[in-house]
């Protein structure tokens, strides 16, 4: 039977979902589940906890569901389905649970703390801050309502606020899970950083390739990253070579969960040197990338890219533009928090090259990148 008491992890009780584990804040501290009496058969109980402990939630949902239609006013019961119900992520169906439960049971501190965390995993942070505070007039040492503060805090930009009550947090109970994700998010949504990429290519047919960029990020809104760049780039095959500038943007967003994206746009503009009798040739265009990272453990995460460039290119004896060029990369990459200002990325790419329709050339190549934040955290 899964146990009454939950230990949370320092990200889960942040992001529910993440780590695999049960939607539990102090939900299910010693105490604070009401005693269950006969309406709600202690097989029936040992079921319902077996099936969240499987994380079987529709089978746990189901048992409470056929227990609420033979005692539908039983206040065990309904409670032990509002938090069930969040537990699975459901959150407008535990919202309404809880609303009920106090319309129909009054005023009951537990009930309204457990609403509270609900909103706030939710990302109601307009309807959770006032409920927070109110309970924590009453209790303003309760670590997990320090921690669920402070979380909304954080959404809505109040780093000052939720500074202080991070480390009221920390004074209150220093071991307490949420206080290294909350940190994490705090030192996320405040950071200045300076970031340096390379991307190297060479094959077995002579032509290389190394670009690099530097970009200079900073948050803007919520948690909302503006990285504008500028790169170099240089190839050499066995009868041309080519170099020219790239300048662009980056848009990261990167909400207090696992799951971070990046989009970008830029342009290029090159000039081509050639043995042949074209002689030097301009080519630019624009390009579009986008990546979305999965934060594994807090010091690595995984990144699948993308990146799209079309130009077009013209000779200086034309007049007019002669080809189209298209590239298409797709990498995967893994970085390393190498200290808590640090982190090194490194990765592959496949790169596809199409001119005229054609498919060119078909590459592997590494690339990484170094960030540094520019804050302390």
């Amino acid at each position: 039977m899964m146990k009454r008491t939950q230990h949370i992890s320092q990200d889960s009780w942040l992001f529910p979902f993440q780590n695999g584990l049960l939607l539990v804040v102090v939900v299910l501290i010693a105490g604070t589940l009401l005693p269950l009496d006969a309406a709600l058969a202690e097989t029936n109980l040992n079921a319902v906890y077996e099936a969240a402990d499987a994380k079987d939630w529709d089978r746990a949902l189901v048992l409470l569901e056929d227990a609420l239609r033979a005692d539908p006013r039983n206040l065990e019961t309904r409670t032990l389905y509002a938090r069930v119900s969040s537990w699975a992520g459901r959150y407008e169906v535990a919202v309404a649970a809880y609303e009920a439960l106090l319309r129909d049971e009054g005023a009951q501190p537990v009930l309204q703390r457990e609403l509270a965390l609900v909103e706030t995993w939710r990302g109601r942070c307009d309807r959770a801050a006032p409920q927070l505070n109110a309970l924590l007039a009453n209790d303003p040492e309760n670590s997990d309502l320090l921690a669920g503060l402070a979380t909304c805090l954080i959404a809505t930009r109040d780093l000052q606020g939720a500074e202080r009550t991070v480390t009221l947090l920390q004074r209150v109970e220093p071991s307490h899970e949420a206080i290294p994700g909350l940190r994490r998010s705090l030192a996320d949504v405040r950071r200045l950083s300076l970031e340096v990429a390379a991307d190297y290519l060479r094959d077995s047919e002579g032509y290389q390739a190394l670009e690099s960029s530097l970009g200079f990020g900073f948050p803007v809104g919520g948690f909302l990253r503006v990285t504008p760049w500028l790169g170099h780039g240089y190839y050499e095959s066995r009868d041309r070579h080519a170099q020219g500038l790239k300048a662009g943007v980056r848009f990261d967003v990167s909400p207090s969960g696992p799951l971070s994206l990046r989009l970008g746009l830029g342009a290029e503009h090159y000039v081509q040197q050639a043995t042949e009798s074209q002689g030097e040739m301009t080519y630019g265009g624009l390009l579009a990338e986008f990546s979305a990272t999965l934060r594994a453990t807090s010091a690595m995460s995984f990144t699948l890219s993308a990146l799209y460039q079309e130009a077009a290119a013209e000779w200086q004896t034309l007049a007019w533009s002669a080809e189209t060029y298209k590239d298409m990369r797709v990498g995967l990459s893994t970085y390393w928090a190498v200290s808590p200002r640090v982190e090194l990325s490194l990765g592959l790419s496949f790169d596809g090259y199409w001119q005229r329709q054609e498919m060119r050339r078909r590459r592997l190549s590494g690339y990484g990148s170094l960030l540094v934040d520019l804050v302390p955290t």
